[in-house]
């Protein structure tokens, strides 16, 4: 059975980052790892990624996300703007739906120049695209109508999308519905998507405008209801046997190479406790994504699989082949494989062997 989630992530981990890729101060154009209270939900995510750009840059700056090829698809975002010394500039990209041969296909454009225009409220035009680049208005619109931040809090942003000769696009903000066409929105005969780019909706010469992007999800499921929390590695698991082991080398803000867990042997396997309790309220788990960032060796085992333990039993994904380069590995759990049921919030207690996350070398 597919999942229903197709893509979850919220970290620099999950993103193929194009352009000037991680930088480290608001005034660099780039991707900063945006830690500021309110910039992302502290109770869900650990920070939030906060693409700078002047205009010279803004449509190369994207936070790209992998999933299968689909038709009929939601996607949704926490989205934190504030202002400071910039504005929205005619043609910025905020977001884009691009095939899995990354030829844009669907983009909303900002249409007008405004300073603060999440309180004056700039047009938007939403377009399909052709290989060629040729783009066609599907209709216009206005943000501000469901907007409700200065930066104080991440607003919640949902799209619809039925890629369809008759099909459909839908855009909500907070829930309200700020956007809506019924009709052809396919180009060249192509009739899935696979890729989801995040863009900036605010530029400024300083750079130093907030667009800070968390709980990106892509799904097959209405989105309105879903939210996304981060459990990063928090201490050592139930078995620990890889050759270097180390919840430091897993559990940073930012990706590097430099200090990675590995295996020489088949068979070792990893696991860890993971942090950040599930907020509390009347929640429910969809499923639950692993994501690894996975090279291979020359000599040594050739695969790996992913693995929860829970229920006192450890289960484990089929084999996965990794790259000779980094690459993003995923697994999706939509149901506890101990009991074969939908996870319960009480499945994934934190600081707790109870309930593991690892990864098995296999030769």
């Amino acid at each position: 059975m597919s999942s229903l989630v197709l893509f979850a992530g919220g970290e620099d981990i999950s993103f193929l980052i194009l352009g000037p890729g991680i930088t480290t101060g608001a005034n660099t154009n780039g991707v900063v790892i945006n830690t500021t209270a309110n910039r992302f939900r502290a109770g869900f995510a650990r920070y939030a990624l906060d693409l700078h750009g002047n205009g010279a840059i803004a449509n190369n700056l994207f936070l790209r996300a992998l999933f299968a090829d689909t038709t009929t698809f939601w996607w949704t975002a926490r989205i934190a703007i504030a202002q400071n010394n910039g504005s929205t500039v005619a043609g910025n990209y905020s977001w884009r739906l691009n095939d899995s041969n990354s030829i844009s296909r669907l983009r909303l454009r900002q249409n007008s120049v405004a300073s603060q225009w999440f309180t004056v409220g700039a047009n938007f035009i939403v377009e399909k695209v052709n290989a060629a680049g040729t783009a066609t208005t599907l209709g216009t619109g206005t943000l501000s109508g469901g907007f409700t931040n200065t930066g104080a809090n991440p607003d919640k942003l949902d799209v619809f999308v039925n890629y369809a000769v008759a099909g459909q696009l839908t855009i909500y903000i907070n829930n309200i519905q700020v956007f809506a066409f019924s009709g052809d929105i396919t180009t060249d005969g192509q009739t899935t998507l696979g890729q989801l780019d995040l863009g900036v909706f605010m530029t400024g010469s300083s750079n130093s405008c907030t667009n800070a992007w968390s709980e990106v999800i892509v799904t097959t499921r209405d989105s309105r209801n879903m939210g996304l929390v981060t459990q990063a590695p928090s201490a050592p698991g139930n078995t620990t046997t890889f050759t270097v082991g180390n919840v430091s080398n897993v559990n940073g803000n930012t990706t590097t190479q430099n200090t990675p867990d590995y295996s020489t042997t088949a068979n070792q396997l990893q696991q860890y406790q993971v942090g950040q309790v599930v907020p509390s309220g009347s929640f429910s788990v969809v499923s639950i994504v692993q994501h690894g960032q996975v090279t291979l060796g020359s000599t040594g085992p050739q695969h790996i699989e992913f693995n929860v333990r829970t229920g006192g039993a450890d289960y484990f994904t089929g084999n996965m082949v990794p790259s000779t380069g980094w690459t993003l590995q995923t697994a999706i759990w939509d149901n506890n494989p101990s009991t074969s049921a939908p996870w319960q919030v009480t499945d994934v207690p934190i600081n707790s062997t109870f309930f593991n996350i690892g990864y098995k070398s296999i030769t």
